[in-house]
C-alpha cells in the first residue's frame, strides 16, 4: 500500500542490501539498496534504547550513481554493512524512497523521497562518535553473555533430508528426517521471508508456521532480513528454538531480535564448525565488511550425498574444501549473477536449485548464470514459477 501524504523523516541506516542493475552507462545504472534503520530524532534523546518497533524500518532507496554523488558526494559508497544518514521527505524528483515500518502490518509501504545524505563513518571527524554509538547500540552490548567461539554437537540422524522451502525472494531450508514434509523436521537453515518492498513474492498461505517442532535449532548464514525474517513476522514460535549466527555487525532490527533470543542464541566466530556428526559450518572467504561473502555455509555429508546450502555466499568465496564431491548445491544469493563458475558436479544426477521470487524489485535471478548450471552438468532446479513448472518447495537432498 502506498501513501503520498507529505511525509518527513531523518533516520539513521545499516546499509542490509545494495544491487546495481548492470544494463546501462555508469552515470545512469541504478543502484537498488535496502537500509535497516532507526529514527534518528529518538535515537540520539535516548527514547530508542528499548528497541521499540515504532523506531524501527526499513528504507529502500532507487537512484543512478550520477545523482547518488549529486547528493551524498563522490566518495560516498554504498556497500553492505555501511551507516547512512537520511533525511526523507516527499520532494518530487529527487531520488524515490519507499519507508516500511516495523510496527505496520508486512508490506505497508509509504512513499517518499531521499532529501540528504551524510555518509557515518569511523574515520570521520564529524560522525567517528556516531558510528561507535550505532554499532554499539546494534553490536556486542547487546550481546552480553550469549557470546562464544564454540557450539557443542547438534545431534543429526544418519540421513538428512533437505527441502528448499518457497517462501518468495528469501531463504529458508528445512532439515527433516525423511524426504516428505510431514516427516520431523530436526533444524533450519536461515529462516527469511522477503524485505517488505518484496511481500508479494511470498507464498500465502503460509503453511510453515505449522511445522515448527518443538525441539530443535536455527542457523542463520547472516544478519539479512530474507534470511532470518520468518522468526519476526511469521512465525514467532522460531524464536524458542536454538540458534547459530555470526558474530558480526547488524542493523537495528536485527539487533533486536538478538535481544529477544538471549541465551538461545549462539554467535559464532570460527572460520570452520564442527556442527553435527556429517553436517560443518564453513564461513566464506570474503572480508568482513563484506556481509554476504563472509556469512556461514552449511555443508551436508549422507551415505550417498554431499550438499551445500549457501546462503549468499558467492561461488568466489567458498572456502575449496566446500566444493569437492557435490550432489546438491542451494545456489547462492537467489541466483543473482556471480563472478566465479560453478563448482563440478559428482554424478549425473546433482541437482542445483535457485531460491527466489518472481518479479523481485532485485531483478533477481541472473538467467546466464543459472544457465552455467546447466552447461556444466547440474539438474537445475527452482523455487519459482517457470514454463511448464509451478512454484513451490524443491527436496535438494
Amino acid at each position: 500500500m502506498r501513501n503520498r501524504e507529505p511525509f518527513s523523516r531523518r533516520v539513521y541506516g545499516f546499509i542490509e542490501s545494495a544491487d546495481i542493475v548492470p544494463e546501462g552507462a555508469r552515470n545512469t545504472r541504478l543502484i537498488n539498496f535496502v537500509l535497516d534503520t532507526v529514527r534518528a530524532d529518538r535515537f540520539d534523546d535516548g527514547s530508542a534504547q528499548q528497541r521499540s518497533l515504532s523506531n524501527l524500518a526499513f528504507v529502500r532507496v532507487l537512484t543512478t550513481e550520477r545523482r547518488l554523488r549529486e547528493f551524498a558526494g563522490e566518495s560516498t559508497a554504498i556497500r553492505e554493512g555501511t551507516w547512512l544518514e537520511l533525511q526523507l521527505k516527499h520532494c518530487p524528483g529527487n531520488p524515490r524512497a519507499w519507508v516500511s515500518d516495523a510496527d505496520a502490518p508486512y508490506g505497508n509501504q509509504v512513499r517518499t523521497n531521499v532529501v540528504s545524505v551524510r555518509p557515518i563513518s569511523k574515520d570521520s571527524a564529524r560522525s567517528s562518535a556516531l558510528y561507535a554509538q550505532l554499532n554499539a547500540w546494534c553490536g556486542r552490548e547487546a550481546e552480553g553473555e550469549c557470546l562464544h567461539s564454540v557450539v557443542n554437537q547438534e545431534a543429526f540422524p544418519t540421513s538428512v533430508h533437505v527441502r528448499v522451502v518457497d517462501v518468495g525472494q528469501a531463504g529458508y531450508c528445512a532439515l527433516h528426517r525423511d524426504q516428505n514434509e510431514a516427516s520431523p523436521i530436526i533444524g533450519y537453515f536461515d529462516v527469511g521471508v522477503p524485505i517488505p518492498f518484496n511481500h508479494r513474492t511470498l507464498i500465502r498461505p503460509f503453511s510453515e508456521c505449522g511445522r515448527v517442532p518443538s525441539d530443535g535449532f536455527v542457523v542463520v548464514s547472516h544478519w539479512d532480513f530474507d534470511h532470518y525474517g520468518a522468526a519476526v513476522t511469521e512465525c514467532p514460535d522460531l524464536q524458542r528454538l536454538r540458534w547459530y549466527a555470526p558474530a558480526t555487525t547488524r542493523g537495528p532490527r536485527a539487533a533486536r531480535l538478538v535481544k529477544n533470543l538471549g541465551r538461545r542464541l549462539t554467535l559464532l566466530h570460527n572460520p570452520t564448525i564442527s556442527f553435527a556428526t556429517g553436517c560443518t559450518l564453513l564461513r566464506g572467504c570474503g572480508a568482513p565488511s563484506d556481509l554476504n561473502a563472509s556469512g556461514y555455509v552449511m555443508c551436508i555429508d549422507g551415505p550417498s550425498s554431499s550438499v551445500i546450502l549457501t546462503g549468499d555466499v558467492p561461488y568466489q568465496a567458498l572456502p575449496e574444501k566446500a566444493l569437492a564431491n557435490l550432489t546438491g548445491i542451494v545456489i547462492p544469493h537467489h541466483g543473482s549473477a556471480c563472478f566465479a563458475s560453478p563448482p563440478t558436479p559428482s554424478g549425473i544426477h546433482a541437482v542445483a536449485i535457485a531460491s527466489y521470487g518472481s518479479g523481485n524489485c532485485y531483478k533477481h535471478p541472473c538467467e546466464r548464470f543459472l544457465g552455467k548450471h546447466v552447461a556444466g552438468g547440474w539438474s537445475l532446479m527452482r523455487t519459482a514459477v517457470t514454463t511448464g513448472t509451478g512454484r513451490g518447495d524443491r527436496w535438494l537432498s
